[in-house]
């Protein structure tokens, strides 16, 4: 039986993308859905406006965040200006269900003479891995027969897969393109389970979302 060593550094320090380290210069409006919906289609218009007409907030103007979750079709909704939690919770009274899906959008609300309602594009801002901060790490790597040699050459690049949770924990770790090798694979994905990302963020808030190392990470 022979012993190969391989470092785990041909790996993972070479597909990150740079300007995702450590800083949010990826965020931008969502894509999903494809076209903002009528907000009677979402929510009880004219219930809603009543409602935030009574409410002691000290702001005209306020923004909601409205998510969707693939797994349950009642949002969750969240203030983003001018209200607070207990104004997003009144106005949750309002949305109408929608078919599981993953998409967010928000809501402005504008109150007094000319009230209205409107639906907006939401911001988000894709998973953010933490930085290489230290070298190579060693992987003692096991070939099964004598003399056999490993089914690459030259340098490797991997790529995986991480859905990260919105207290940016590692939920799932997954290779998308494997070495051959099974204790290289596990390796790289004990490295990927061991790392702290900064969660995606919806109009600020953390939610579950994919981070990929090729720096094809799925957008809203």
């Amino acid at each position: 039986m022979r012993r190969l060593a391989v470092t785990i550094a041909l790996i993972t320090s070479l597909v990150i993308p740079g300007s995702l380290i450590g800083q949010r210069r990826d965020c931008r409006e969502t894509g999903n859905p494809k076209h903002i919906p009528s907000a009677s289609t979402l929510i009880d218009s004219a219930a809603a406006l009543g409602q935030v007409a009574v409410l002691n907030e000290p702001s005209d103007t306020m923004i909601f965040s409205v998510f969707f979750s693939d797994s349950d079709s009642i949002p969750r909704v969240r203030a983003v200006l001018g209200a607070d939690a207990i104004a997003a919770v009144a106005l949750a009274r309002f949305v109408r269900p929608q078919k599981p899906d993953l998409w967010g959008i928000r809501m402005r609300i504008v109150k007094g003479a000319s009230r209205a309602l409107t639906l907006e594009r939401s911001v988000y801002c894709p998973p953010v891995p933490p930085p290489v901060v230290r070298g190579p790490s060693p992987v003692m790597v096991v070939l099964p027969h004598l003399g056999e040699s490993p089914p690459w050459r030259g340098r490797i690049v991997l790529q995986v897969e991480v859905l990260v949770s919105e207290y940016g924990e590692p939920l799932n770790v997954r290779l998308n393109q494997t070495s051959g090798m099974k204790d290289l694979d596990d390796a790289i994905v004990r490295d990927w389970q061991g790392k702290r990302f900064e969660p995606a963020l919806l109009d600020g808030y953390p939610i579950k979302a994919v981070y990929r190392t090729d720096g094809n990470s799925p957008r809203l």
